[in-house]
Formats: structure tokens, sequence, C-alpha cells
């Protein structure tokens, strides 16, 4: 009811909508805290079982799902595979102090071998796009400056990232930042807060208290889930 009664224009307050929160996920009122990326993706499921079944639609998991190629590459088996897998979630697990660098790491990392399950080198690439790419940044120990902090970017090209053999059909593939999901310090307790980019102006949304921000701090936010839409969608 939240999301389509949006199109009345009609406004909810913070009450209702932590009433709807708790109806629909009784585990989530209580004084346990909670994730923010745990509830990100309990909400998006609900969300995309309601329109499966409501309108006999995947509309909604298609807002957030992509597809990569991958390429395994496995010495214990010797061999080489190259398939497509389905994804609509991706985590930055990163020592590195750059978007960029963290997303090519990401995109190269070692896996268990899709065969034997030993670590393998892998390589991934897009061979579809999604129209909005939600990042949770994991924070890592660095070896000198503790816990690292990935800040935000406003533009995010994929470019470099996509399958060779799909470049001419899916593509510019480039990103603009839309929200921030923001807790500070190592992630495991604390105080979350957001910021949102509406009509150009961004505004930092504290509980119930919303005031409008320069993008100078939003690119200083300790970021913990990044948005990013396509260029051409609605933003």
């Amino acid at each position: 009811r939240l999301f389509l009664a949006q199109k009345n224009n009609t406004f909810f307050s913070l009450s209702q909508i932590l009433f709807a929160i708790w109806t629909l996920f009784p585990n989530y009122a209580s004084p346990v805290q909670f994730d923010c990326h745990e509830f990100l993706m309990d909400l998006r499921d609900k969300l995309n079982t309601y329109y499966q079944h409501k309108f006999d639609s995947d509309e909604f998991s298609s807002i957030f799902s992509w597809s990569f190629k991958v390429i395994e590459s496995c010495e214990n088996c010797e061999e080489t595979r190259t398939f497509i897998t389905t994804s609509s979630d991706l985590i930055l697990n990163s020592k590195s102090s750059s978007l960029v660098a963290a997303f090519s790491e990401f995109l190269k990392a070692d896996s268990p071998c899709s065969n034997c399950q030993k670590l393998c080198k892998c390589e991934q690439f897009f061979n579809t796009l999604p129209p909005t790419l939600v990042i949770q940044l994991g924070r890592t120990r660095g070896t000198e400056k503790g816990l690292t902090v990935i800040p935000p970017l406003e533009e995010l090209s994929l470019n470099d990232y996509i399958d060779l053999d799909k470049k001419n059909e899916l593509g510019d593939a480039k990103y603009s930042l839309s929200g921030v999901v923001v807790r500070p310090g190592s992630g495991e307790t604390g105080h979350y807060w957001a910021d949102v980019k509406k009509a150009g102006q961004w505004y930092r949304c504290d509980d119930s208290n919303v005031k409008p921000i320069e993008l100078s701090e939003v690119l200083r936010d300790d970021a913990s889930l990044l948005f990013y839409i396509r260029k051409g969608f609605v933003a």
C-alpha cells in the first residue's frame, strides 16, 4: 500500500511506515539492531513476491538484477569454463580506498571452482545491466589505518567491466549516485541515516529530521550502501 499509494501523492508518517515494516517483518519490531543491507534484501524479496503474485510480473526484480559472464580457470580440474549467472547483490570487501579499485578486485577475485570447489581464478563481466545498482561496502581492517573507508563517487562507469560481445548491445554504462545509507565507524553498531537526491538536490534524512546538504558532504560519507541509477532512467 505504501508504494502503490505514491500514485496519489499520498504522504505517510514515520509511525505508519514503521507499523507497515513491523507488520511485514515482526522480527524487526524488537530492540535488537539489524543491518540495513539485511533489511533491504528482506524488503526487496517481499516486494518481488508481491509483484509476482499480484501482477504475474518480474518487473520489480528486474530493477535491481543483472547477469555476469563468468570465466573460471581451475588448475585442479585443468579446465576453463564460461557460464552466465544472475545477481542482484553486490558486496565489496576491500582494503582499497577507491570504489573503482574495489570494484575491479571484486570482478577478478578468486572463488571456489563450480566443479571441484577448490579456489580458482575467476573473472566476471557484465552480460546485462541493472537500471539500479546497489552496492554494499564492507569494512576491512588495513595494516596501518584501521578500518578502510571507501568514499562514494558521484559518477560510476561500468564500461570497462562489460563483456566485449555485449558492448554494442548494452551501450553506455554510466551511473549516477542517487542515495547513500550511512553508518559511521565499524558498521557493527550505531545510528543510520540516509542521503538522497531529488530533483538535483541532496537531502539528509536522519530519523524525522530532513535537511538539504551539499554534494561535497555526501562524497565524504562513511557509506554502508550506495544506490546508483543508470543514466537514461528516471532518478
